[in-house]
Formats: C-alpha cells, sequence, structure tokens
C-alpha cells in the first residue's frame, strides 16, 4: 500500500480546499489493519476491484466496483469485510468554510451539498469524467515534486466540481446541535486507538502526541469516556476481538498477536473475563447463526 501525504492547498472559487491523503492501493489482505476511526476531513473510497464492506456510526455499506463512498467529516468508520479480489482508493479532502460573504454564489453551495450527515454511496461509470479524474489521481498519488503537485491541484478542482454536480440532488444535513462536534484533540485520540490497540503502553506516547502530562491525559480520557486509558483500550480491544473472532478466518492466535497479547492463553483469558465465554465458543456460536 503506497501513501502519500500531501497537504496540499487548493480552491474551487472562494472555496478553501486541502487534498490530505491520497492511498492509490488498499487491498483486502490490509483492510483489518486500521480499526474504528474518524477524521476531521471528507474521506472519499473509490473501489477499483472487487467489493469491501465499510461499517460506519448507523450501518454498514456495501462498496462495489466502480462506486464512490463519501464518508463526511467526525463519522466513525471501518472496513469490516473485503473480497480477497478487493482494491480501492482513498482521498482525503478537508473543505473549510468560503471566504465570501455572499450566500448564493458557487462556493456556498459547494459546500452546502458537501454538509451530509451520513455517508453517501455513488455510481462512477468507467467512461464518466468523474472515473477519468479517480484513475488520473490514482497514477499521480505516489510521485511528487512541482509539476505532480500542480496536476493534483487542477485533478482535485475537477473532483469537487464533478461530485458537486452528483450531490446536487442530495439533501444537504449536519450534526443535531445537541450534538458538540468534536475537537481536533478528540481526533489524535481517536486516532491513536484505531491504530495502536495493540500497545500495552501506549499512554505516554498519546500523551506525546497531545502535548500533555500521562497525568493530564487520564484526565482527558476520563472526560471524553467516562473510563480510564486502561478500560477505554480494553473495551476498543473486546470491540475488534468479537468483530474478528465472528467475521474474519483469522486464528485465535492471530488475532491475539494482533491485539498485542503475548500468548493465545492471555487472550483468551481476556476474552472469557469480559464474556463469560472462550473464543472458540463465540466462534462456533455466531457461526451457527449465519
Amino acid at each position: 500500500m503506497n501513501e502519500s501525504l500531501l497537504a496540499l492547498n487548493f480552491s474551487v472559487g472562494d472555496l478553501p480546499c486541502r487534498l490530505f491523503r491520497v492511498t492509490p492501493e488498499i487491498h483486502s489482505a490490509t483492510a483489518n489493519n486500521y480499526y474504528q476511526h474518524r477524521h476531521p476531513s471528507m474521506e472519499l473510497h473509490y473501489v477499483t476491484a472487487g467489493r469491501c464492506s465499510i461499517a460506519t456510526d448507523n450501518t454498514i455499506c456495501h462498496v462495489s466496483e466502480n462506486q464512490l463512498l463519501l464518508i463526511p467529516p467526525a463519522i466513525y468508520h471501518y472496513t469490516c469485510d473485503a473480497t480477497p479480489d478487493s482494491s480501492r482508493m482513498t482521498i482525503s479532502i478537508q473543505l473549510d468554510p468560503p471566504v465570501s460573504r455572499k450566500q448564493e454564489n458557487l462556493a456556498h453551495r459547494i459546500f452546502a451539498a458537501f454538509s451530509l450527515s451520513s455517508p453517501l454511496l455513488l455510481e462512477v461509470p468507467p467512461s464518466s469524467t468523474l472515473a477519468d479524474v479517480l484513475r488520473q489521481v490514482r497514477t499521480l498519488s505516489p510521485t511528487s515534486g512541482a509539476v505532480t503537485q500542480e496536476k493534483l491541484r487542477a485533478l482535485s478542482q475537477f473532483l469537487i466540481l464533478e461530485l458537486f454536480d452528483m450531490l446536487t440532488c442530495a439533501e444537504p444535513a449536519s450534526l443535531p446541535p445537541s450534538i458538540a462536534p468534536p475537537t481536533p484533540q478528540d481526533f489524535v485520540i481517536d486516532e491513536f486507538f484505531g491504530r495502536s490497540f495493540h500497545l500495552n503502553n501506549g499512554a505516554p506516547l498519546l500523551a506525546q502526541q497531545l502535548n500533555v502530562s500521562t497525568r493530564q491525559l487520564s484526565r482527558i480520557i476520563k472526560q471524553a469516556y467516562g473510563i480510564n486509558y486502561r478500560d477505554k483500550l480494553k473495551e476498543i480491544r473486546l470491540e475488534i476481538a468479537l468483530e474478528l473472532l465472528t467475521h474474519s478466518d483469522k486464528s485465535i492466535a492471530q488475532i491475539a498477536q494482533l491485539q498485542g497479547y503475548s500468548s493465545p492463553a492471555n487472550f483468551s483469558a481476556f476474552i472469557k473475563n469480559a464474556t463469560g465465554k472462550t473464543p472458540s465458543q463465540l466462534r462456533k456460536e455466531a457461526r451457527t447463526f449465519l
């Protein structure tokens, strides 16, 4: 999997945008290496072969070849399944509020169209302009240099405009007023737990990322989740373990290793203590109901 971290600024009229990340190839073998997470930016998943399933806050989205899944900012998601031949590209783009005060101009209309509260699945005909733009982005993403950056800026503008044409029929929505929007600190914490749930002594690393002491981190985690760091880590590990035991073919030993346990026995003891059943029993029961 090649990943290009760009943080490339561009604009569509008065609409400030930033291309954060392009990952040209994600295959089924890497699908479960990154658990539930969310971003401050919009994320696009464009499937080029096979099929993958992405779980979000409220549903599971099945994305097939020549389909594009648009995941709005602050929506929890993770890949829960993928066919052996699956391949997809992901693009992270952030749209900031337009700088113009005119409410009826194109920038405001584009910003409103992308203000979705749930994921949206779009068909991308292979012969369409959008498909051509996505193919070019996929080709350019692993490279660098001033010429490539200018090409990516132009392609990113086309991408936003093409998507805008497809989104004009969708009802714009926003987070309910009673829900406070996540802070930059929240995203860092989510990103850490999503990528580093296997670490047994990760608290100092997370504290360093947040530029706080471990004592301050304890207060932050307690305030955000109502539990301490260790209990939050156990909660996430249990969610991941149950997902993998019931929906993957990974062995119990492989799942234990993925979760950072020194032995399958220690992992089994954790699962038995949390659920009252062994990993084998949970897997057997799940397959009985399938």
